[in-house]
């Protein structure tokens, strides 16, 4: 078609979408996300509701609604990172902002972590990243509610992330008792700190219903990654001394 330019860059798709429907570039999902996430904080205060319109664009399709995964969700992750970092360096909820971007880098990455126990390095660094973040925005006196989902978040993947290293060594032949009793406490130590933010978050407001969706995926999460932990705790040692949840 005259004056149609043809892109060299790939559709992609990775959604519940049928025939041609869902099929974008990269480009165009983030140029279309940014648009909304500027809309959303424009002349707004970070709260619950402008938070997940903020990062909602960037983390399901337009049209089907259903959540990117896999690499492109990742992909779009990154380019949200960016996002923030390009365009809400200076302003007064950049540190905000930045948290709730890698909150939802770090939900992605940690799901490919399951079978890949090389993804760990990433979750550990992001949630680091994370924590770092927090510490900045209690410095900024910013109400609880701004962080505690994100900081619980980056502490129960932390200690999931100690399960998967000391399975990996069990597998590998590797495995020392000593590291394992250390991991052991110290994962326990995260998922403790991880329950700490979310009952401070169930206090820290009046009405929580808007975050009911978000909590119970939370608490899902947690559920799962405390069993994981109970199971490769009594693996070799049914009983083990002082170690409970």
């Amino acid at each position: 078609m005259e004056g149609r330019e043809e892109s060299s860059e790939t559709l992609r798709r990775d959604c519940a979408c049928r025939g041609s429907a869902g099929w974008a570039h990269l480009s165009c999902l983030t140029q279309y996300a940014a648009s909304k996430s500027k809309a959303a904080t424009d002349g707004n205060s970070p709260s619950g509701d402008v938070l997940n319109a903020f990062t909602d664009p960037w983390a399901e399709c337009n049209q089907c609604k259903q959540p990117y995964g896999n690499r492109l969700g990742e992909e779009i992750a990154d380019s949200l990172c960016s996002f923030v970092d390009a365009n809400y360096a200076n302003t007064k909820y950049c540190f905000i902002l930045q948290l709730e971007a890698l909150n939802h880098k770090l939900r992605l990455v940690a799901k490919r972590g399951e079978g890949n126990f090389g993804v760990w390095d990433d979750v550990d660094q992001i949630a680091h990243d994370m924590l770092g973040l927090v510490e900045k925005i209690k410095m900024r006196d910013f109400h609880p509610c701004h962080y505690l989902m994100a900081e619980g978040n980056a502490y129960d993947e932390l200690a999931t992330e100690l399960i998967y290293r000391c399975q990996k060594a069990k597998m590998y032949g590797q495995e020392d008792q000593t590291q394992k009793e250390k991991d052991l406490k110290q994962s326990l130590k995260y998922f403790r700190k991880s329950s700490s933010c979310i009952y401070k978050k169930l206090g820290s407001e009046g009405n929580v219903k808007g975050q009911d969706m978000n909590l119970g995926s939370v608490f899902f999460a947690r559920a799962r990654a405390v069993g994981r932990f109970r199971r490769w705790a009594t693996a070799r040692n049914p009983q083990p001394h002082g170690i409970h949840i």
